[in-house]
């Protein structure tokens, strides 16, 4: 009724009221997401992995891979860029996936991998492109912290 509508308001004034002063406090903006995907849960759950990993004002834009490409998932983008993630439309696992892909973002930005013509540039040390998935060191760390192997 009325007078629920007007305590509802009254509720949310107060509560803005309350933490208006802790939320202007942090000034860091907010990550971009922008799906070109069909999964509806996909932004939501980026855009909480980059928060989590301190990625702010990182912009990653979803696509969709066709579900015969030979992999789930990967990232593209350079140090203080913009991103791009490709995901197959299909996937089951998305919420191992997008940590896992965002962990390679965050290994980028940290200047630890970066992806060369013909291979990986790995804290140093070259990766040519036929080195086997599992032999690559990103790897490890992404599936080390999202338990995804």
């Amino acid at each position: 009724t009325k007078s629920k509508r007007v305590m509802k308001k009254l509720i949310l004034t107060l509560l803005l009221i309350i933490h208006l002063p802790g939320l202007a406090q942090d000034s860091r903006p907010w990550p971009k997401v922008i799906v070109n995907h069909p999964n509806p849960h996909i932004r939501v759950l980026l855009m909480k992995e980059l928060t989590k990993a301190g990625l702010y004002g990182k912009k990653v834009v979803v696509y969709k891979l066709p579900n015969n490409y030979p992999v789930e998932a990967f990232v593209e983008g350079s140090a203080g860029g913009d991103y791009k993630m490709y995901l197959k439309k299909d996937i089951e696992l998305i919420h191992e996936i997008i940590p896992h892909e965002v962990v390679h973002i965050l290994q980028v930005e940290r200047g630890d991998l970066e992806v060369l013509r013909g291979g990986f540039m790995w804290k140093g040390d070259f990766y040519p492109s036929s080195t086997k998935y599992h032999n690559r060191p990103w790897e490890d760390e992404a599936y080390s912290k999202t338990n995804k192997r």
